[in-house]
């Protein structure tokens, strides 16, 4: 199976903290991998800097096996990486429209290239359209600030966003943390629906249950380091847990 990502002996340090410890990682083409650890395993630090939050101080990238350096988050998503982080990174103060195309702003035309028109109703026409085909159902009012939506549909609206751009690959950071049981499952199919489509994805999650619906293969990280990696079918919770504390064996 061809490999769409590879991280290969990641290190991290910030001062006298070495949060990665030279981790390698593959993604595979229509795969969903779930990367876990017990909290300051490395996992977020991993992510940000696949995503180029980060700069790895020691390390490589590699995309579709060619080598790639990222300067900022705009390089990873020019090359297909959409991240939709924990705390989401979504306008409060901004409509559902609005947060769907950030970045991707529809114009009408340009004013002496320094007043942009925004297509607003054509956005908005294609922000329906797309929550329609997601199955999105709980959002009726597209105009509506983003800070009056609930969790899941705020995480819906950051799902839609990352569909829009068409990604190569996705990674998913808590996508259902602190929501309820109702949210949780309308975004765990959500989610299904990438997978579905053959989007390759990384999942962070602290919901071993999550986990073992979704992913197809599992890479657990402890104190900056790979410690085990699995496919779902050939493990367990029990054995996921104790490699995640260490008390395997």
């Amino acid at each position: 199976m061809k490999v769409v990502l590879e991280a290969r002996n990641i290190k991290k340090s910030f001062g006298g903290i070495q949060a990665l410890k030279g981790v390698s990682i593959k993604l595979y083409e229509h795969e969903t991998l779930a990367l876990l650890g017990d909290n300051g395993a490395g996992k977020s630090t991993l992510i940000k800097i696949i995503s180029g939050v980060y700069k790895p101080d020691e390390g490589e990238i590699f995309i579709d096996g060619k080598k790639v350096e990222f300067k900022d988050p705009r390089d990873a998503r020019e090359l297909g990486i959409e991240t939709v982080y924990q705390e989401l990174s979504l306008l409060d103060q901004q409509d559902v429209v609005t947060n769907v195309f950030l970045g991707r702003e529809m114009l009408k035309f340009k004013l002496a290239y320094i007043f942009n028109i925004l297509n607003t109703k054509v956005m908005e026409k294609r922000t329906k359209k797309l929550l329609d085909e997601m199955g999105i159902k709980t959002i009726s009012n597209l105009r509506k600030e983003v800070k009056l939506l609930s969790g899941g549909q705020r995480q819906a609206v950051a799902l839609a966003r990352a569909r829009l751009s068409k990604p190569r690959i996705l990674i998913l950071d808590e996508p259902t943390a602190a929501l309820g049981v109702k949210e949780t499952r309308m975004i765990l199919e959500l989610i299904k629906k990438f997978k579905e489509e053959g989007v390759p994805m990384i999942l962070i999650s602290h919901s071993l249950p999550i986990v073992f619906e979704i992913a197809d293969r599992i890479v657990i990280l402890r104190e900056g380091k790979v410690v085990a990696e699995e496919r779902v079918e050939e493990t367990n919770e029990k054995e996921v847990v104790s490699f995640m504390v260490g008390v395997e064996g």
